[in-house]
Parts: structure tokens; C-alpha cells; sequence
């Protein structure tokens, strides 16, 4: 019997038979819901094109009366006299992915970015600068920007790397305060969508009602605010706890206890859910960003240093500077798990205007960087227009973490060359 971190093989099965019988006892309470949303996993650009589409809608008199309510929603989170002008709604214009930018609201001498994080992908580097800059190139007075930086919960904070000195400085971003604006779905559009569909109420305007509805299930869902989901979710608390021993008066030892074991439970279901599937793609991608994430770099040793992100389910990205070769290099590589013991390895580069995406452009760089270049040949890359592709396989989640350190080990030889 092995009583690793407290529970044996035995009572880690009793626990679970005891769930799946209680899962099986109140599975009535689970109503049937097709959220079109939910069932196409949309991704962070989907989002924003739902949201723009959301404010772009018009009234009977064209009126873009979502917008009008979205500026007034932005503008009470300014202060220090910052307010966005909402006095000509009709002459704003709404664009999705204008150079790089999720969303981007413009009238003559206003400009609104919108940078959608719904699903926490990483910040790249001096990317709100760059779209700053983009703005300003458009004729936009630099003191009419204002940048939105939407999050799904507003668990995620916005980095150096991206709203950098010079951003904050046009923004006039100090303690909070300023042109940057942080909002997030669940606070903030959320109970704004709900507040769009009851305006709508009486004026037989069926698609963006239909749109608005799922919409906002599928936050409720995500918040676990669906009422039928709250009934079944209170149930099965109360079953599991019953399973797990837990008094309804628990001493603070009590919690204490309770908290370890349930600690202690989550950590042995990982270790069986990696022990039935250990190439799991998506098992294999939480292990990784588990390991690398807030690291300052993969060996423990400087120059590197990182940002972390997961894209999608399976998809870890690490963005990186490497010193002594090119000041201005900032190197992007897409860790993808692809499928069961596949990885793939996609290596970008990207200077102050963003990620080089012209072939000819990509091959001069990596030319200028020959060290790089035989670097990334030595391991069998292949040239792909703008990137190196290299495709590896793994036998388990160890040998996937040595192959992506040796990786970066090699590049590492080369940044300590003076």
C-alpha cells in the first residue's frame, strides 16, 4: 500500500468510486445547453470580433447605442480628468486586427485599442507600445490615446515588456491612473451585455438578441454563474464533502487538515491522470508551463530571460533576449505539443516594429546571425519563410523538458561568446 502524501492506493479509490456514485446520483440536476460558443472553443480573436460586432450594431436610428454605453463604461474607470469624447458616437470607426491591434476604435482625433487577454495569453514584447505608435502614425494626438487592456477576471496584470516607460509616459500612466484603462469580462462586460439585452427588450430585433443570450451563458458558464450549474456544483460540495470526512463547524485545525488533504488529493490525481496518458498534449503543455513559468531563464544562469504564456490548449510560448549577439534581437519560439509524444519547435524573431513576417526580411536577420543561424542548423531546423520549424518526439514529460533545455543550452553557448 503506498502512502505517498498521505493517501493510499486503497482510500484514493474508495474516494473516487464515492464521487462517480455521486456524480452518477445527481446527474438529473445537469440540464441539456448547446452554447454554440462553448462547442467552437473560441480563442481570443474570436472574442474580439464578437465584441466589436456587439458594438458596431446600430438601432432603427442608426444609433451605435452599445458603443455609446461601452465609452461611458470606460469612462467612468478614468480619472484625473481623463474622458474618452463620446459626444459624436456615430463617428467612431470599428476595426479588428488593424496592424496587430485586437480592436481598435477610432474617430477623427480619438483612438480606443482594445488588447483582449480573455485567455491570458503572454505579453509580447513592447506590444501596447508598438500599437501606441501604430495610433500616433494614423494622425492620432498622442494625449487621444487610450489603451484598454481586457482580461477574463482581471486576475491578469499587464508587464513592463509591453506597457513599457514610454507607453506609460504617453498615457500618462502613473499609480493607476492615466489613459490605460483595465477592465475585465467578468465584472465589467458581463453585467454590460445583460444590460444590453434587457434594452432590447420589445423591439423584435431576434439576432443580436439571439447573439447577446448565448453570449452571456457563456460567461455565466465560465463564471459559474448558470443558475442549474450552481444547483448541481452546491449538491456535489455537499457530497464531497461527506466523502472527504468535513464537519459542517470545522475547528481552524479542522480546515487546516482539510486543506492539506484536499492538497494532497489534487496532487495525486495529477500524478494518475500523467501515469494513464503521459503524452497527453494537454497534460504534457501544464507540465511545461508549470516548469518554466516566472523563470528568469531555463538553466538557472543568466542571459536569457523569459516570458511564459499558453496560447491554447496546446501551445507554450517563450519569448526571449539574447545578449552579446544583437541588442535589438527578441526571439520567439512556439513550443507546440502536437499530438501524443510530438513536439514542435517554431523559432521567430521580431524587432521594434513586431514579429518579421517577410521572408526576405527573416533570412537577412538570421544571416547577420550566423552563430544563431548554425546554431538552429546543427539541430535540424528547416528554413520556413519567416521561421525555423523543427518537429521532435518525446517519450514522457522528462525527455520533453530535456529536449527543449538542450535547445535553449546551445543558444545559451552562444550569448556567453564576447
Amino acid at each position: 500500500m503506498n502512502k505517498e502524501n498521505g493517501i493510499s492506493d486503497d482510500e484514493l479509490a474508495e474516494i473516487i468510486k464515492a464521487y462517480l456514485d455521486a456524480k452518477e446520483k445527481n446527474k438529473n440536476l445537469l440540464k441539456y445547453n448547446l452554447n454554440i460558443i462553448e462547442e467552437l472553443h473560441a480563442n481570443e480573436n474570436a472574442h474580439t470580433r464578437i465584441l466589436l460586432k456587439i458594438l458596431n450594431y446600430e438601432d432603427s436610428n442608426g444609433k451605435k447605442i452599445f458603443l455609446k454605453e461601452f465609452i461611458k463604461l470606460l469612462n467612468e474607470q478614468l480619472n484625473n480628468g481623463f474622458q474618452i469624447d463620446d459626444s459624436e458616437i456615430s463617428a467612431y470607426d470599428i476595426a479588428g486586427q488593424f496592424a496587430y491591434i485586437d480592436g481598435y476604435i477610432t474617430s477623427k482625433n480619438n483612438a480606443i485599442i482594445i488588447e483582449n487577454k480573455i485567455n491570458g495569453a503572454v505579453d509580447q514584447y513592447e506590444q501596447l507600445q508598438n500599437y501606441i505608435n501604430t495610433a500616433q502614425k494614423q494622425y492620432i494626438n498622442p494625449e487621444n490615446i487610450y489603451v484598454v487592456y481586457l482580461t477574463n477576471d482581471g486576475t491578469k496584470e499587464v508587464s513592463n515588456i509591453s506597457l513599457t516607460e514610454y507607453a506609460k509616459e504617453i498615457l500618462k500612466y502613473k499609480d493607476n491612473h492615466g489613459r490605460f484603462i483595465e477592465i475585465n469580462y467578468r465584472d465589467h462586460l458581463l453585467p454590460l451585455f445583460r444590460f444590453y439585452l434587457k434594452s432590447l427588450d420589445g423591439k423584435n430585433e431576434k439576432t443580436i438578441e439571439t447573439a447577446l443570450y448565448q453570449y452571456i451563458d457563456f460567461f455565466e458558464s465560465r463564471f459559474g454563474e448558470r443558475k442549474w450549474e450552481k444547483e448541481y456544483n452546491k449538491k456535489m460540495n455537499e457530497e464531497l464533502k461527506k466523502i472527504l470526512k468535513i464537519t459542517d463547524s470545522p475547528t481552524e485545525a479542522d480546515k487546516e487538515k482539510c486543506i492539506e488533504d484536499i492538497e494532497n488529493l489534487q496532487e495525486q490525481l495529477e500524478k494518475l491522470k500523467y501515469d494513464i496518458y503521459p503524452t497527453n498534449p494537454q497534460i504534457i503543455t501544464s507540465l511545461l508551463r508549470s516548469h518554466f513559468n516566472n523563470k528568469q531563464n531555463i538553466n538557472d544562469k543568466q542571459p536569457f530571460t523569459f516570458n511564459v504564456g499558453l496560447y491554447k490548449a496546446t501551445l507554450v510560448f517563450l519569448g526571449f533576449k539574447v545578449p552579446h549577439i544583437d541588442d535589438d534581437c527578441y526571439f520567439g519560439c512556439d513550443i507546440c505539443v502536437e499530438k501524443e509524444s510530438k513536439i514542435s519547435f517554431c523559432f521567430y524573431y521580431r524587432n521594434s516594429n513586431g514579429w518579421i513576417t517577410s521572408p526576405s526580411e527573416f533570412q537577412n536577420i538570421i544571416n547577420q546571425n550566423n552563430d544563431i543561424k548554425q546554431c538552429l542548423l546543427s539541430q535540424s531546423f528547416e528554413l520556413n519563410q519567416f521561421c525555423y520549424n523543427k518537429s521532435d518526439t518525446f517519450k514522457d514529460f522528462d525527455d520533453c523538458k530535456i529536449k527543449i533545455k538542450n535547445f535553449f543550452s546551445s543558444l545559451q553557448s552562444l550569448s556567453n561568446k564576447e
